[in-house]
């Protein structure tokens, strides 16, 4: 990867990050809770388009694909659970 091929990755990473934080400072959401349903979502699309492909590069890597997805989903519940706690105090 050449320096200018880091920089515009840099700066499209800095880009998503800036609209995720715009997105939960607007609907009043933890930063943290919008970082890790946003990092939640992405790897559920990795794992669903690997699986998609018939590749097996998950079980390459030592994790099993339920593993993964049961570890997405409890992630998923925390995030959620924390956002309708933040959403409710908001309102208080």
């Amino acid at each position: 990867m050449t320096p200018a091929d880091r920089a515009t990755t840099r700066g499209l990473a800095r880009s998503v990050q800036t609209r995720l934080l715009r997105h939960g400072h607007v609907r009043g959401i933890d930063p943290n809770v919008v970082l890790a349903r946003y990092a939640a979502e992405r790897l559920l699309y990795r794992v669903v388009s690997l699986s998609e492909r018939g590749t097996s590069a998950i079980r390459k890597r030592g994790a099993s694909p339920l593993r993964t997805l049961m570890a997405l989903a409890a992630a998923m519940r925390d995030a959620a659970a924390a956002d309708r706690k933040a959403t409710s105090n908001a309102g208080h």
